[in-house]
């Protein structure tokens, strides 16, 4: 008994060495969890700040289709009263059907990167579920933009 009690006490330093281990291997996994916390705000942070520059473009190019259809009307009017030829009026055409296809192109990719976010927040709590508070609190900074832009005028097609 006495031989047993002596070995457990005297292991040469395995005990320490074990729990230093256990520690080690503790301070491992709280170093990656903190990384991954910290990537996922990275990833949140990115998702709204694209919303926010997307949107604002988004607003920008909605006015530049507005403004094109007034073009077209104006060279329309012109062209009916005889002031203008028709390639006039079909550069204007081009101009808003091109100014229409970026305003689309624009909502795709807010549409693209909100589910990124979705993603990157994990709302169904798989993927970076502690964020889904903070996500809360940020998303009211951003205003995503279901305007679809002006309607197409009547006179918005081609004759």
């Amino acid at each position: 008994m006495g031989s047993t009690l002596a070995q457990t006490l005297f292991d040469g330093g395995k005990r320490k060495a074990v729990n230093a281990q256990a520690q080690a291997i503790y301070q491992g996994t709280v170093a990656n969890y903190r990384q991954t916390v910290l990537a996922a705000f990275q990833e949140v942070e990115d998702g709204l700040s694209t919303l926010r520059v997307l949107s604002q473009e988004l607003q920008e190019q909605n006015a530049a289709v507005e403004s094109s259809q007034h073009y077209l009307a104006l060279t329309r009017d012109r062209y009916q009263a005889g002031l203008d030829d028709y390639l006039t009026s079909l550069a204007a055409q081009t101009a808003l059907l091109a100014n229409q296809r970026t305003a689309t192109n624009l909502r795709m990719q807010q549409m693209t990167a909100s589910v990124q976010l979705v993603k990157a927040s994990a709302a169904d709590g798989t993927r970076h579920s502690c964020l889904s508070p903070r996500l809360a609190t940020l998303s009211g900074a951003v205003r995503f933009s279901t305007d679809r832009g002006p309607s197409p005028k009547s006179g918005a097609t081609a004759d």
